[in-house]
C-alpha cells in the first residue's frame, strides 16, 4: 500500500437537505449528530478529515475545531465539494461519505479501502438497488482528478455518472444495504424506527432466540404505526418457512390481517434496510415499517 497516496476523508454537509426540510447534518440517529457520527468513522481510517460545507459555514465548526473544505463553487452537491477538497489537497486520495447514510458500518469502509488499487482512478460500491455506482461512499485518487476537471469544464457535475463514464471498479455489498440514504421526514422516521430495533448488527444477529424448533428460520418482528394496531402487538417472534422478506409479509399479512401491500411496506433487518426479495437470514430482527408522516 506505500505506493498508494495518502488518503484523506471528506465528510458530504454542504447539502440545502430541501427535501428533508432540516439539516440532514444534525440529524440524531445514534444519540448525537450524525456528521460527527461519519467523522468519526472516518477519523482512524485516514489520515485528514475535512467536512465539506458551503461557502461562509466553516466558521461554525471551527470554535469546535472541525477542520472543513468549503465549497469553491456554489450549488454543485457532491461533485462540487469533491473538486474543491482536490484543488486544495491535489495530491491526496479522498475518501468520500455523505452525512445522510444511518446504516453505515465500519466494515463497510474497511473493504472499501482495502481494496484500492495502483491502477484505480476511482473506487466504489455498486448500489444494491440498481448497480449503479454510489458516489458518495468512494474513493476518488489522485488520478481522478484530471477527469474530474473535464468533466467540470462539459459542466457535468453529476458523481454517478462521472463514475460510470470513467469505468471506475465496483465493488459488491455483502449484505443487506448498509447505503441506503435518507432525504425526507418520512424516511428519517422510517430509519430510525429500524435503527431502535438494532443499532449494532452483529450484536443482534448474535442474540440467542428463546425456545427450539426443528426446520426454518427464526426470527424476531417488530411492528410499528398501522402494522402494529393489526398485529395487536409491537413485537413477536416465531420460526417461518419463508424463503424471503416478501413471503414472510405476505405470510403475517393472512395471519394478522395487514392491509398494505407490500410495495408500500419498508423492510429492515439487523439495523439496516434490505429488499423484500432478499433472502431472510436466520435469527433476523426484522422490522416491517408502513408510510409513516412527520418527521
Amino acid at each position: 500500500m506505500s505506493d498508494l497516496a495518502p488518503l484523506y476523508g471528506l465528510v458530504l454537509a454542504g447539502g440545502r437537505s430541501r427535501r428533508m426540510g432540516r439539516d440532514k447534518a444534525a440529524l440524531d440517529y445514534h444519540g448525537r449528530p450524525q456528521v460527527e457520527v461519519v467523522r468519526d468513522l472516518l477519523t482512524p481510517r485516514c489520515e485528514r478529515v475535512f467536512l465539506s460545507v458551503r461557502a461562509g459555514d466553516a466558521e461554525a465548526y471551527a470554535s469546535r475545531g472541525i477542520a472543513c473544505i468549503e465549497d469553491a463553487v456554489e450549488d454543485r452537491g457532491p461533485a462540487g465539494g469533491l473538486w474543491s477538497a482536490m484543488r486544495a489537497f491535489p495530491e491526496a486520495a479522498w475518501l468520500v461519505v455523505a452525512c445522510d447514510l444511518p446504516f453505515l458500518r465500519a466494515e463497510v469502509l474497511d473493504r472499501l479501502i482495502a481494496a484500492r488499487g495502483p491502477d484505480d482512478e476511482a473506487l466504489a460500491y455498486a448500489s444494491a438497488e440498481d448497480g449503479l455506482p454510489e458516489p458518495v461512499c468512494a474513493i476518488y485518487e489522485p488520478a481522478f482528478r484530471p477527469r474530474l476537471e473535464a468533466f467540470v469544464c462539459d459542466d457535468l457535475w453529476c458523481p454517478r455518472k462521472m463514475l460510470i463514464r470513467t469505468g471506475a471498479r465496483l465493488l459488491t455489498l455483502e449484505h443487506g444495504n448498509p447505503l441506503a440514504n435518507v432525504n425526507r421526514p418520512e424516511e428519517y422516521e422510517a430509519a430510525r424506527q429500524a435503527l431502535a430495533v438494532a443499532t449494532d448488527a452483529k450484536e443482534v444477529a448474535a442474540k440467542p432466540l428463546a425456545g427450539s424448533a426443528t426446520c426454518g428460520a427464526k426470527v424476531r418482528l417488530r411492528y410499528y404505526a398501522a402494522l402494529r394496531e393489526q398485529a395487536g402487538s409491537e413485537q413477536e417472534s416465531l420460526e417461518t418457512t419463508a424463503s424471503t422478506f416478501l413471503d414472510l409479509y405476505q405470510e403475517l399479512a393472512a395471519r394478522h390481517g395487514f392491509r398494505l401491500p407490500p410495495d408500500r411496506i419498508r423492510v429492515a433487518a439487523d439495523g439496516q434496510f434490505v429488499s423484500m426479495a432478499d433472502r431472510i437470514p436466520d435469527g433476523a430482527e426484522i422490522v416491517f415499517i408502513p408510510p409513516v408522516a412527520g418527521g
